[in-house]
This record gives structure tokens, C-alpha cells and sequence, in this order.
């Protein structure tokens, strides 16, 4: 049976950025009285949702439809990574595709060159550098 449940935020994140830059901010948005756990797909804390056969499939779904915004880490290798690149991205670009880019929220890390991502063009998407941020600030 799969499991259904609303999200105010969901953070897509290549792993090796998950203690410097997501964890941080994710524990600092529970310092804001309307998000808890319950609020954020950070999946650390929503793991029992994406185990199992077509975890592809059931992440795609929490970023289309379960979360009112998807926070983007966008690194380096953000697009040659196999969940971010082939799966995770995949379902932020329809999102942008659908008309729904006020759904996004793009954060870079290491001057990330945004090009090689469907749907972004240096020149039209906003991204927010946040290198030198603290988790308070990006929050």
C-alpha cells in the first residue's frame, strides 16, 4: 500500500551534501513555528516512505504531487548523479514544464553551472548561491 501525505517542503539533494548544507537547513526550518518533521520530505526523516521496489516512482510522486515546494541543492555533479539526474530532477522539470515553476526553490552550492539542466537557463532562472550562508540565513 502506498503511503500519501502532504509536505509544505520537499528538499532534493546529491548525499554528500547532506550534513554540510541539507541537514542544517532542515533542522533550522523546525525552529519556525509552522514546520515540524511531519512538514518537511527531507528523507532522512521520511526513509519508510521511498524503501522498496519503485523508490523512483514513489519520490517522483512526493515532488510532483505532495509537496507545495521542492527546495533544489544544485551542485556540480547534481546532474550526473543517478537519483538527482535520472530521477529526482526528472520530476522537478515537469513541475517547471507544467507551468509550476513557483513550486521550485533553487539553491547552489560551488557555483554549480546550471545549463546542463532541462527547463534552467542562466539567463531566466534565479538561484540562490548560498555558499557562504548560514542554515539561519537560507531558511
Amino acid at each position: 500500500m502506498a503511503i500519501t501525505k502532504n509536505f509544505k517542503i520537499g528538499v532534493t539533494f546529491c548525499g554528500e551534501y547532506r550534513e554540510k548544507y541539507v541537514s542544517p537547513l532542515c533542522n533550522e526550518l523546525l525552529n519556525y513555528d509552522e514546520f515540524s518533521e511531519d512538514d518537511i520530505f527531507f528523507d532522512e526523516w521520511h526513509d519508510y516512505m521511498i524503501n522498496g521496489v519503485s523508490g523512483d516512482a514513489k519520490l517522483q510522486k512526493i515532488y510532483n504531487e505532495q509537496c507545495e515546494l521542492v527546495i533544489v541543492l544544485l551542485s556540480p555533479n547534481y546532474r550526473s548523479k543517478p537519483w538527482t539526474g535520472n530521477i529526482e530532477w526528472p520530476a522537478v522539470s515537469a513541475l517547471i514544464n507544467n507551468g509550476e515553476g513557483d513550486r521550485i526553490c533553487l539553491l547552489r552550492v560551488e557555483n554549480a553551472n546550471i545549463d546542463s539542466l532541462d527547463g534552467l537557463f542562466k539567463n531566466k532562472a534565479i538561484v540562490k548561491d548560498i555558499d557562504s550562508l548560514s542554515a539561519k540565513d537560507v531558511a
